[in-house]
C-alpha cells in the first residue's frame, strides 16, 4: 500500500516513526511537507523514505499548503493522510477532490483544541466526516468521538511515541558532562527540557524552586532555548537563585542529554506538556505537571498520578513546590514512580514506537480495503 502523508513539517522525532512504518513491508511511505524551519519546529532531511518539500504559507489565522490539493489529484498513492487542522484553506477542497476520485483519506491529529468551543468542534467533526477515518494520538480522545456517534470503523488510535533506540545507546555508553560536576552531590536535581515559551509557564518553576529550597537543597536545570530565556535568567537573578539554576541551552543529541537526565531526580513541567513527558519517562524520571489537563497535549494521557508522576494545582507555585518536596524527600516513593515511568514507555501495549506504528498501519489497511465511495 502506498501511503502519502501531507504534514506541516518533518521534525527529527517523527523520522523513526515513518521509517519503521515503511520497514513493515506493508506500507510504502512518502511525506510531503515544508522542510523550512518554522518557529520551534525544525524540519530535517532524510533519505530513509521519499520526502518532498512544499512551502506552507500563513494568512492571518489561516494556513495554505498547496500539497493538499496536489496530493488529492495524484495517481501515485493508495491512501492519503492529511493533517487534521481546519485552518488549512485547501483541506476541505482536497477532501472533496480525493473523495470524487475514490482515494481514501485519513485525518491525523489531536481531535481537540486547547481553546475548544462548540462551533469549532462542530466544524472539526464535520471536516472529519469528509474523510474515511480519523487517527488520534490518545485512546481517551477516541472514546470521546465514539461517544459522540462516530462509527467505530472510522476511529483509529496511533499513540504518540518516540524512538527508544538512541536513548538506550546513550545510556549504554555513559559520558560525563563537565557542567554537572559543580553540582553538589547532596542537591536534588529538577530538570525541565523543552522550548522556553509562554504557554509552558517556565517562570513558575523559579517561583517553586525558591519554596523548595526552604525544605531541601535543590537545583533546577533548564535544557532548552526560546524567547523567554533572557527573562528567566533575569528572574533567577532577582530571586537570588543564580547559584542554583543552570541554563544549558537546547540539546537534541541523546548522548549529551543522557548525563543530565541521569543526574536528575524529577522532571518538572508547569503547563502544556507534550512529547517531553514520554521523553522523561524513557529516562525513568517521574513527571510533575499541572492538573489542568485541558492545557496539555494528548501525551498527558500517559501520566497516572501516583504511578509514574504527580500533578499540582494549576498555576500555584506553592502547590508545585509542595508536590516537588513530597517526591524528592520520599526516595522510596520517587523510585516507585521512576519504575512506573519507564514501564509506561517500554511494556507491551504501552507508549512504544511499535504500538504507534501498528495503530497507523491498521488505520491505513482498514480504509484501503474498505469499499470506495465517490
Amino acid at each position: 500500500m502506498r501511503a502519502l502523508f501531507v504534514q506541516p513539517c518533518l521534525p527529527a522525532y517523527r523520522v523513526p516513526f515513518f521509517r519503521k512504518l515503511g520497514q513493515t513491508g506493508r506500507v510504502e511511505v512518502e511525506v510531503w511537507c515544508d522542510l523550512e524551519d518554522r518557529g520551534s519546529l525544525r524540519s530535517v532531511v532524510t533519505s530513509d523514505f521519499r520526502v518532498a518539500h512544499f512551502r506552507e504559507r500563513t494568512f492571518g489565522p489561516f494556513r495554505s499548503q498547496p500539497a493538499l490539493l496536489r496530493a488529492a489529484a495524484t495517481r501515485a498513492t493508495d491512501v492519503l493522510i492529511f493533517p487534521w487542522n481546519t485552518r488549512y484553506l485547501e483541506l476541505v477542497p482536497a477532501l472533496v477532490l480525493a473523495r470524487s476520485r475514490g482515494i481514501p483519506v485519513l485525518l491525523w491529529g489531536h481531535g481537540y483544541s486547547k481553546h475548544e468551543a462548540p462551533l469549532r468542534r462542530k466544524l472539526r467533526n464535520w471536516v472529519a466526516g469528509l474523510g474515511q477515518g480519523i487517527v488520534l494520538y490518545a485512546r481517551s480522545q477516541a472514546e470521546v468521538f465514539l461517544a459522540e456517534g462516530f462509527p467505530q470503523a472510522k476511529v483509529f488510535v496511533s499513540q504518540n511515541a518516540i524512538d527508544r533506540e538512541p536513548i538506550e545507546k546513550a545510556l549504554g555508553a555513559p559520558r560525563e558532562d563537565e557542567r554537572l560536576k559543580t553540582i553538589p552531590a547532596e542537591d536534588k536535581v529538577i530538570v525541565f527540557s523543552s522550548r522556553l515559551e509562554p504557554d509552558k509557564k517556565p517562570g513558575l518553576l523559579l517561583e517553586a524552586l525558591t519554596l523548595v529550597r526552604k525544605s531541601l537543597p535543590a537545583r533546577l536545570i533548564f535544557l532548552g532555548d526560546g524567547p523567554l530565556l533572557e527573562l528567566l535568567k533575569q528572574e533567577a537573578k532577582r530571586l537570588g537563585l543564580e547559584p542554583h539554576v543552570e541554563f544549558l541551552g537546547a540539546e537534541y543529541d541523546e548522548t549529551k542529554i543522557a548525563p543530565i537526565m541521569r543526574r536528575a531526580h524529577v522532571f518538572a513541567y508547569p503547563a502544556a506538556i507534550g512529547l517531553s513527558l514520554l521523553h522523561a519517562f524513557h529516562y525513568g524520571l517521574p513527571v510533575i505537571t499541572s492538573d489542568d489537563y485541558s492545557s496539555h497535549n494528548p501525551e498527558i494521557e500517559a501520566l497516572i498520578p501516583g504511578e509514574n508522576g504527580e500533578v499540582f494545582v494549576d498555576g500555584s507555585a506553592e502547590d508545585f513546590a509542595r508536590v516537588l518536596v513530597s517526591v524528592l524527600e520520599d526516595e522510596p516513593h520517587r523510585i516507585r514512580l521512576s519504575r512506573g515511568a519507564l514501564e509506561t514507555v517500554t511494556r507491551p501495549g504501552g507508549y512504544t514506537l511499535n504500538q504507534m506504528v501498528e495503530g497507523m498501519q491498521r488505520a491505513i489497511q482498514t480504509v484501503y480495503r474498505a469499499p470506495r465511495s465517490k
